[in-house]
């Protein structure tokens, strides 16, 4: 089954390109669209996405199309330094991607709250700064034990940090700074075997 999805990149902005889809196969782009800047190819198959800092800049809340989830083969999306808004796109979508591992959509304007999260659990980098979400980290999130880099910094979430983040033992890399975390440090914060990195500045937390 062939579907068309709209591509804006730097060096694309408005073009389409068609993918065909094969069950458990992932995606195979037409040969002559292979060239596009923002799309990493093995086998012409997309394992890569990347459309950060586009120009113009993708913007609303319907950019990110259900087509996404054809793409079996995607490891890494990038939707970094856009206008993309809304609630955090499609993550059945992304949910059902098993090979995905990095998902980055920092410097937009994604608001709502992170509800659904832990569809993302195969991934080791999950990168969310700089947009307005809100509400409490929620409990499902630490049930993303793959992950090793987690970025929600520059938002508005609120509440503590839940102990069940404890369960990120791959965690290496940790910045949840210049939100509205309150209350104390946790200890098991001090447990995460793993943990090389962590910044909770600017959250009026309490040692």
């Amino acid at each position: 089954m062939a579907t068309v999805v709209p591509l804006s990149s730097q060096e694309a902005t408005g073009k389409q390109f068609s993918i065909e889809e094969e069950p458990d196969r992932g995606a195979m782009l037409e040969k002559d669209m292979t060239f596009w800047k923002g799309l990493g190819l093995m086998n012409e198959r997309v394992h890569k996405l990347n459309l950060s800092g586009c120009q113009p800049p993708l913007q609303g809340d319907s950019v990110i199309g259900l087509e996404i989830g054809l793409m079996a083969e995607l490891e890494r999306i990038n939707f970094n330094n856009n206008k993309i808004s809304g609630p955090l796109p499609l993550l059945e979508c992304l949910g059902r991607l098993r090979r995905l591992r990095q998902f980055s959509i920092s410097n937009n304007q994604i608001s709502g709250s992170l509800k659904n999260i832990s569809v993302l659990k195969h991934l080791t980098d999950l990168e969310l700064s700089r947009n307005v979400i809100t509400g409490p980290i929620p409990l499902e999130l630490g049930s993303l034990d793959q992950l090793v880099s987690l970025n929600l910094s520059h938002g508005k979430l609120t509440g503590t940090m839940p102990s069940e983040m404890s369960g990120l033992f791959n965690l290496r890399v940790l910045n949840l700074s210049h939100n509205k975390l309150h209350g104390h440090l946790k200890s098991w914060i001090g447990s995460l075997p793993r943990l090389q990195r962590i910044d909770l500045g600017y959250n009026p937390l309490e040692g």
